[in-house]
C-alpha cells in the first residue's frame, strides 16, 4: 500500500498547481466533473493501471523516476500502449485520454480524501462554505471596485474549479475502500 500512496502521491505532487505549463501535470483544463459510471469504471481498469504501472516504473533509472517529465513519460507510455488502449475502450471510455484524464481526477479526489478530508462530512461542509463564501466575496469586492474584472473572473473560474474538484471528491469517497483494496495488491 505504501507503493501505492507514493505513486499517487508523486502524481498529487505534480499535478498540484493547476496553473503549471508541465504536460504531465494536471492543468484547469483537465478537471472534469466525474460521474459514478466514469470513477465505477476506472476502479474496474486500476487493477491494469496499477500493473502497468509496476512495470513501467521497474524498467527506469532512479534519475529517470526523478525526472520532472517522468509524470508526462508515463502518461505518454500509457497512451501509446496498444493494451491500454484496448483497455479503456472495453471498459467503456471513449479513448486511451479519457481513461487518462478520469485517472488524474481521481487521484486528486483520492489524495484529497487522504490528506485534506479525514473527517469527511464536517470537511465537505467547510470546505463547500469556503468556497461560496469566496464566491460572495470576490462578486463584492468587484462591485465595490477592489479588484478588476480580470481578478474577477479567474477567481471565480478557480473557484468553480474547486467546487469540480469537491464534486469528484464526493463520488470518490464512495469508491475509497475499493480503491484501498486494489491498491494494497501492488507493492
Amino acid at each position: 500500500m505504501k507503493n501505492i500512496y507514493f505513486l499517487l502521491l508523486f502524481l498529487f505532487l505534480s499535478c498540484a498547481s493547476a496553473t503549471e505549463e508541465k504536460d504531465g501535470g494536471i492543468r484547469d483544463k483537465d478537471i472534469v466533473l466525474l460521474t459514478e459510471e466514469k470513477v465505477s469504471n476506472f476502479v474496474n481498469v486500476l487493477p491494469e493501471i496499477l500493473s502497468f504501472s509496476e512495470k513501467y516504473n521497474s524498467t527506469l533509472s532512479q534519475k529517470e523516476k526523478e525526472d520532472p517529465d517522468a509524470n508526462k513519460k508515463f502518461f505518454e507510455a500509457i497512451r501509446k500502449s496498444k493494451k491500454m488502449q484496448k483497455i479503456a475502450l472495453n471498459n467503456n471510455f471513449n479513448s486511451i485520454d479519457e481513461l487518462i484524464t478520469v485517472y488524474k481526477n481521481v487521484v486528486i479526489g483520492y489524495m484529497s480524501i487522504k490528506i485534506d478530508f479525514t473527517n469527511f462530512i464536517v470537511d465537505i461542509s467547510n470546505y463547500s462554505k469556503m468556497i461560496e463564501d469566496g464566491l460572495i466575496r470576490i462578486s463584492n469586492d468587484f462591485k465595490e471596485n477592489k479588484i478588476k474584472e480580470e481578478e474577477l473572473k479567474e477567481g471565480v473560474e478557480k473557484l468553480n474549479r474547486d467546487k469540480l474538484i469537491l464534486s469528484n471528491v464526493i463520488i470518490i469517497k464512495k469508491y475509497e475502500n475499493q480503491i484501498d483494496e486494489i491498491s494494497s495488491k501492488y507493492n
